[in-house]
């Protein structure tokens, strides 16, 4: 909010609305200039705090348990995502792999996508999603390849890469 007046006697009072600036009358081309430079701050400020909170408000979510419903042969099986390491396509059928352990499941690769979060889940090959917060390393090549921390080596498809590489950087640098 910029406050434009010919009194100097509601500055006090406009600050106090968390004014952005304050003009006095009659306005300047420098001092209408000034203001929107203010504003433009002012805006990316919040924009940028409104980012990090998403970003804290997502991690701090990561951090509670969100288990997903898993069909398999046996029963209903629920796993809490942070668990999976990776999921692999079967036929109709998805493997998922936790650290641990894998099990089979009735449910396509597609199907398992569409349950995880698209945060921590990134899908690096038509047969293949990955955990972003099990990967040990990636390796050059084609399109690459990626080391989980189960010890899993799985292939990045040469489509994907560039998007992978553009998560992994961003990642890091927050």
């Amino acid at each position: 909010m910029v406050f434009v007046t010919a009194y100097n006697s509601y500055a006090a009072q406009a600050f106090r609305q968390n004014a952005v600036d304050y003009i006095l009358k009659p306005v300047t081309k420098e001092a209408l200039l000034e203001a929107v430079k203010k504003v433009e701050a002012r805006i990316e400020e919040r924009s940028t705090l409104d980012i990090s909170k998403l970003v804290q408000v997502l991690k701090s979510q990561w951090n509670h348990s969100s288990k997903i419903a898993l069909p398999s042969a046996e029963g209903i099986l629920f796993v809490d995502e942070k668990d999976i390491a990776h999921c692999e396509a079967s036929g109709r059928y998805t493997v998922i792999h936790l650290d641990a352990k894998k099990i089979t499941i009735t449910k396509t690769l597609k199907e398992v996508e569409a349950l995880l979060s698209p945060v921590h889940f990134f899908r690096i090959h038509h047969s293949h999603i990955i955990n972003l917060q099990k990967i040990v390393k990636y390796h050059r090549g084609d399109g690459g390849w990626v080391e989980l921390v189960n010890g899993a080596h799985i292939n990045v498809s040469s489509s994907r890469k560039d998007e992978l590489l553009n998560i992994l950087m961003n990642r890091n640098s927050h």
